[in-house]
């Protein structure tokens, strides 16, 4: 089976296309004549049916029928059984040429789970008289649906209706996927909140784009989103979000997108790199499609969003108010409303006729008025029928388009727009199952053009099987709005919401869908990249023609793949472990694409495949040296080969003759090629002049556009490298030649654009010779890296100047290096200079258009002989060698630098000699020092002026820093100023790390101020306080401070009134806060204390009505909270542990007024007491009453036996008159919001009842549970995690069984509780086999259902 089931005329029209060539091709089998005779009639019944399927389908859109369907479903079985039977005979024929045998036993089923039963395997081969049966039964099937056809009023179809295209057509096009209408005014007024609205109580603040599907939401995010510069957000990101709202995946995207290469998949390691990344960056992030209403999910991600500088942004789109609620974006909300009949008009006219009026086509605008206000001012409709009438100028087509009938269809019974209906009505038959298969992804799956061409490929959905066409089918649809590009990766591609539901909806019923599959895969975090075999069973699937095992565990493949004759892709990309291909994959005639890319321990291939004659792309190719393993001349073999090829191991060539019968000149189709030998240039490497014999064979075609060579021994190139013949070769790289004494000539190219030349130990001198007669007139990158023993550059001296378009030039590790840069880079933007101590500039070398400058590794003369950078922008200056000082001379011409980064400067004394030249810096606004023991003060003499445009200054690990010129900046102690023309505009001040730093005072201008590590600055507490009028003068919003061992106290007065979010960690001398301290931090939200021994009480709390995360940790001496309830009442998270002499914490007034509360944590607290309540809150329960919207709690025993019932106090130590040992207690069953608990309690109470709603369990640390209570679990149908930790007696789980909605059990510190008791022969096996993930003491414990699960995607997804 070829095909899924999916309903539709079009997929069985394809279907049908194919069934006739296969019975054609059944004539050359060798087959018995009865067979042939029979297969014969189908040859005649056939194309009456595919005469039918086209009025058919027509028919049963408009549900008009309900016969119809069943007769396409009819036909749609009878199709499959058809293609099953003559896939079989195939198959019998090919094993018999191959000499193949194989006993088949019905064992698949045992392999691919039976969700998969929709997929009809055939197990055994059918013998001569079973063939016979099912043909007869089969002709009879045809028979009988060609009369049915009369009953149903069906009608053969002649020729293609208006829109259908042939294959050999280009795609039409339409301008270009972005183009808006109408959004003006809503775009400005989001740029107006982004840039200029530095409100949010954390120091980011959340916009909301509100509006249903298909109105513009993510079009309108896009267009802010690029409109935003990296002078408005040093850092932003782009994320699809879609219903499934998973963090891991989310955190992970936004790192990879600000530059972070992210292998991690811990989440709070993800986390804790984010926070990083973060700190102090001012950052624009875009969750598009955000449908979580879980406040929790929503409050774990933003943590690391905290540490971000003030003003940054997070925008949101989405088509519901309470994820709007729950974001906090509800004061800046933008209500997306439809477009207005006119901009309406002008997206259909642009993508109908390739501009934004009808002037050319007058007589068309009529139609197309009326055609819009179908589409109800919705962009997406607008633009996707005008993708389906783009190039059709035909009024009757147009007015075709406009009565269809499609319109009148109710839209109640499956949401999707009849304007959407009517663009797959009329998508031509040959595009609608490739876009229908598409059904199968989950919504806002990211796709890759190449991997879903070979998905249909291997489906068999193409006319031609072919890359080239499938890439023609993929930009058609493209061109027509069925897919779009994504947002965070331009290489793949994704669909809009309501073109995927249109997906769905026209692969009607009988689709099979692995969305909740993939959906589970993300919930519960299954690790399916564990597998590491496959069973001998694989070769059973005999229709198999797609095996995806790519970033799997797997070491190798059984010999039985052998057996799947029809395989035509394999895909082993990344199996970092694989170490083998079967010796049967010879057999797999029909193969046509094998990825092998990142199996670096692959190291041989079985001579047999070079009867892979068929194969398309094959993306590495390993010369063996040994009989049966591949040689170099079985390349010959493999002339259709397309996209990228490795050739590896050429050592092990030792004939030249064999890289001449390699035949790689004509291969013409490739277009990247990389030719490799090993590293290892030791005595067994050929000293010979073989190897330059070898490569001047291997001369590939002249459409190749990308080389690589890598540790060829040769001494000198071949001339064919740099041959102008190459006319399409614009990549080239040479790396670790370690023997070639000399470059080849390259300048002549008139098509290179990037040149990288790394690890040529041999090369001494770059000289005319690498010129050639050319200038590298195209080149645009150029890289020099690991060149250990070049000593000198060498350029021509011509008028005119060579690099003319050289934008990057890199050098890097070139330690020998005493030469001078070329004095023509008249377009040089890039300049990085790593490790050439003794290299310099050309005083005639210029460098106006530089904008990046990078130095590492070098002498400070490198900086004194640039002259003239009036255009550079950035610079980082590390580990500079002799600089006690920026050099004059070099900043200067800096009047255009806006970041500055130096780090690991070691002799370093100050910036600025005397401060005369920052007169020129009048464009610097970011500035971070790092790693400069020496650095004293930025300026060596106080009277010096200092950058007045500066926003952003950082030093980080400045031991001997003492002071950052107090005179200077603006506001000292008095509250006076020394210059008071020189005011500094200093927003974000961040100080890790300088011990020697006494002296600080602060700009009124700063918003931010972070202060890690700094011992000796007393005067902290005096600096930051304002007198008791409440002096506003002040912008600070973020305080961070950690490791002041001399900070005891704040002394008297109050923090500023712009204070959103304050911090104080690790200050373990710090006792008090004033009481006052916090009186006019209104807009305080955020509060976090860690870790401060001595603390023995906190400020007052009072007037703090926007505090929404209160978080106290690790304060030992801390005795009591002040009253939160009627101060904080928008109070959201309360987090206390380890706060071990806290007495007094809650009462009933604090308690009643936290209505708002979602998330409550109280543990590790030994000490504390609570005041008694009210007896009618006592009767009817104390947290379900007082904390209604309660979505996680987390308690320990201390806690827990004031809210359990009477009937468990039993079980504790007495309670103290006075407190609530009384109270009726607590049924934690009425939580009826929570999904998250955590108890860790020495002794479990026998009769707690949980709440349904709870979807993440964890028990800890109970002493005396033996046996997990049935009761406990009986209720929780939600339940999707559960943990047991540190419960040493504990020795049996429920015999009843664990809720079916289970997905991960991790159990650890249980001793008798063993992994043996959790496997396939354990007295736990039953209970827990369906779970896909258990966990035991950190050994993952493998499930097969898991397994089967896994595999069956990959098996038969696509299939």
């Amino acid at each position: 089976m070829e095909i899924l089931s999916i309903a539709g005329g079009a997929f069985l029209s394809v279907a049908f296309e194919r069934l006739f060539k296969k019975l054609k091709f059944s004539r050359s089998l060798n087959l018995q004549k009865r067979v042939l005779n029979k297969l014969q009639n189908w040859e005649s019944l056939l194309p009456i049916i595919f005469a039918l399927l086209e009025d058919a389908e027509e028919k049963q859109m408009s549900n008009s029928n309900r016969l119809i369907k069943i007769w396409l479903a009819e036909i749609r079985d009878l199709a499959y059984d058809m293609e099953d039977i003559l896939d079989e005979l195939q198959v019998d024929s090919q094993r018999s040429s191959l000499n193949i045998t194989k006993p088949y036993q019905a064992s698949t089923s045992k392999f691919i789970p039976s969700c998969f039963n929709c997929f009809k395997q055939n197990d055994l081969l059918i013998s001569n008289s079973q063939t016979i049966s099912k043909v007869d039964d089969i002709t009879l099937r045809l028979q009988r649906l060609v009369n049915e056809s009369n009953t149903l009023g069906l009608i053969m179809e002649v020729g293609d209706k208006p829109g259908e295209m042939a294959l050999g057509r280009s795609p039409s096009t339409s301008l270009p996927e972005l183009y808006v209408c109408g959004r003006q005014t809503e775009k400005a007024a989001i740029l107006d909140k982004l840039l200029n609205d530095e409100g949010g109580s954390k120091g980011f603040c959340v916009i909301s784009i509100l509006g249903m599907g298909g109105i513009g939401k993510t079009t309108l995010a896009r267009l802010v989103y690029n409109e935003v510069t990296p002078e408005n957000f040093q850092l932003k990101s782009w994320v699809c979000v879609s219903d499934q709202f998973d963090i891991t995946s989310i955190t992970r995207t936004i790192l990879e997108a600000i530059g972070a290469k992210c292998v991690l998949n811990d989440l709070n390691l993800l986390q804790q790199e984010l926070n990083s990344r973060l700190s102090n960056k001012k950052f624009l992030i875009v969750l598009d499609d955000v449908w979580n209403e879980d406040y929790l999910l929503w409050d774990s991600l933003q943590k690391p969003f905290l540490s971000g500088a003030a003003g940054s942004k997070i925008i949101i789109t989405t088509r519901n108010e309470r994820v709007v609620d729950i974001m906090g974006g509800l004061d800046r909300v933008y209500h997306l409303e439809v477009l207005k009949d006119e901009e309406c008009l002008s997206v259909f006219a642009q993508h109908a006729l390739g501009t934004d009026n009808f002037d050319a086509h007058p007589n068309l605008k009529e139609i197309g008025e009326k055609i819009v206000k179908r589409c109800k001012g919705l962009p997406l409709a607008a633009k996707t029928l005008g993708g389906l009438l783009c190039g059709k100028l035909s009024r009757p087509m147009w007015e075709r388009i406009l009565n269809s009938e499609i319109w009148e269809l109710q839209e109640t019974r499956s949401n999707i727009l009849p304007a959407l209906r009517l663009s797959y009505h009329y998508l031509p038959s040959y595009l609608k199952p490739c876009f229908a298969y598409c059904a199968l992804f989950p919504k806002d799956y990211e796709f890759e053009k190449n991997q879903l061409v070979l998905l249909w490929i291997a489906s068999g959905l193409l006319q031609q099987q072919s890359i080239e066409a499938g890439h023609l089918y993929f930009s058609e649809l493209v061109s027509r709005a069925f897919f779009q590009s994504s947002s965070g990766n331009k290489s793949r591609y994704v669909m809009h919401d309501l073109i995927h539901d249109l997906a769905r909806f026209v692969a009607g019923e009988s689709c099979f869908n692995l969305e909740y599959m993939l959906e589970v895969d993300k919930k519960l975090k299954v690790n399916f990249e564990k597998i590491n075999e496959l069973p001998d069973s694989i070769g059973d699937l005999v229709h198999l023609k797609y095996l995806n095992l790519s970033e799997t565990l797997i070491e190798s493949l059984p010999e039985s793949v052998g057996f799947l004759l029809q395989l035509q892709t394999l895909l082993l990309f990344n199996c970092h472990r694989f170490l083998k291909l079967p010796m049967a994959i010879g057999n797999l005639i029909d193969l046509h694409h094998l990825d092998i890319r990142g199996t670096d321990f692959l190291k041989d291939m079985p001579s047999g495949m070079g009867n892979l004659k068929n194969l398309l792309t094959l993306s590495k190719f390993i010369v063996g040296k040994e009989d049966g393993l591949m040689g170099l001349s079985d390349l010959r073999n493999f002339l259709q080969l397309g996209g990228n090829l490795s050739i590896l191991n050429l050592q092990n060539v030792l004939n030249v003759q064999d890289a001449m019968n390699a035949n790689l000149e004509n291969i013409d189709g490739l277009d990247e090629l990389l030719l490799e030998w090993t590293s290892d240039f030791g005595n067994s490497r050929n000293e010979s002049n073989e190897e330059i014999q070898v490569l001047n064979w291997l001369k590939p075609h002249s459409n190749l556009k990308s080389l690589t060579i890598v540790s060829y021994g040769g001494r000198k190139f071949p001339l064919w490298i740099g041959d102008p013949f190459f006319s399409n070769l614009s990549y080239l790289e040479l790396r670790d030649c370690k023997r070639c004494t000399l470059l080849p000539s390259l300048g002549q190219s008139l098509v290179l654009k990037e040149l990288i030349i790394e690890g040529m130990e041999g090369i001494e001198v770059v000289g005319l010779e690498f010129y050639g007669s050319g200038t590298f007139s195209s080149l645009e990158k150029l890289v020099f890296q690991n060149m250990l023993n070049w000593k000198e550059w060498t350029s021509p001296t011509r008028s005119g100047g060579e690099f003319p378009c050289l934008g990057q030039l890199k050098i890097k590790n070139c330690p020998k290096l005493t030469g001078q840069l070329p004095s023509h880079l008249s377009s040089l933007v890039n300049l990085v200079i790593n490790g050439c101590p003794d290299f310099r500039c050309s005083s005639t070398t210029s460098l106006v258009p530089l904008k990046k400058l990078h130095i590492r590794d070098c002498n400070v003369i490198l900086l004194k002989s640039m002259v003239d950078l009036p255009s550079l922008t950035e610079l980082t200056i590390e580990n500079i060698s002799e600089m006690s000082c920026l050099p004059q001379c070099f900043t200067q011409f800096l009047i255009a630098l806006e970041n500055l980064e130096i780090e690991g400067c070691e002799e370093l004394a100050c910036l600025w000699e005397d401060g005369s030249e920052i007169a020129n810096l009048a464009c610097l606004e970011n500035m971070d020092i790092r790693s400069c023991p020496l650095l004293v003060s930025l300026t060596r003499k106080e009277q010096g002026l200092f950058p007045l445009n500066l926003k952003h200054l950082a030093l980080y690990s400045c031991e001997a820093l003492e002071s950052l010129l107090p005179d200077l900046l603006m506001r000292k102690m008095d509250g006076s100023s020394s210059n008071s023309s020189n005011v500094l505009g200093l927003e974000e001040l961040v100080l890790d790390g300088c011990p020697s730093l006494k002296s600080l005072s602060l700009p009124t201008t700063l918003k931010q101020l972070t202060i890690y590590g700094c011992k000796n600055l007393s005067l902290l507490g005096e600096i930051l306080m304002h007198e008791d009028d409440g002096d506003n003068n002040s912008n600070l919003e973020y305080l961070y401070i950690e490791e002041f061992p001399s900070l005891n106290s704040f002394q008297g007065g109050q923090l500023p009134a712009s204070l959103k979010q304050f911090e104080v960690t690790n200050c373990k001398r710090l006792e008090s806060f004033p009481k006052g301290l916090l009186q006019h931090c209104t807009g305080l939200g955020f509060i976090r204390i860690w870790r401060c021994d001595m603390l023995k009480s906190l400020p007052s709390l009072e007037c703090l009505s926007n505090l929404i995360e209160l978080e106290i940790a690790d304060c030992k001496a801390l005795e009591s909270i002040p009253d939160l309830g009627l101060c904080t009442p928008n109070l959201k998270e309360l987090t206390i542990e380890g706060c071990k002499n806290l007495k007094s914490f809650l009462n009933s007034t604090t308690m009643d007024q936290l209505k708002l509360l979602q998330v409550l944590s109280i543990r590790d607290c030994p000490s504390i007491e609570l005041i008694p309540f009210p007896g009618e809150k006592v009767n009817r329960g104390l947290i379900e009453v007082l904390l209604p919207n309660l979505a996680a709690l987390s308690l320990d025993d201390v806690i827990l036996k004031f809210l359990l019932p009477n009937t468990t106090q039993k079980l504790y130590n007495p309670v103290p008159d006075g407190h609530l040992a009384t109270m009726a207690g607590c049924s934690l069953q009425k939580l009826t919001s929570l999904q998250y608990l955590k108890i860790s309690s020495r002794t479990w109470p026998p009769d707690v009842v949980l709440p349904s709603s709870l979807t993440t369990l964890s028990i800890g640390l109970v002493e005396n549970l033996e046996s997990l209570p049935r009761q406990l679990l009986q209720n929780l149908n939600s339940l999707q995690r559960l943990a047991i930790w540190n419960c040493p007696k504990l020795r049996s789980l429920p015999k009843e069984g664990l809720p079916p909605s289970l997905g991960a059990l991790r159990i650890y510190d249980c001793p008798l509780l063993k992994p043996q008791r959790f496997e396939a022969k354990g007295d736990y096996w039953p209970l827990t086999c369906t779970i896909p993930c258990v966990e035991i003491d950190k050994h993952q414990v493998m499930r097969p259902t898991a397994l089967k699960l896994k595999l069956g995607i990959m098996l038969c997804f696509f299939i």
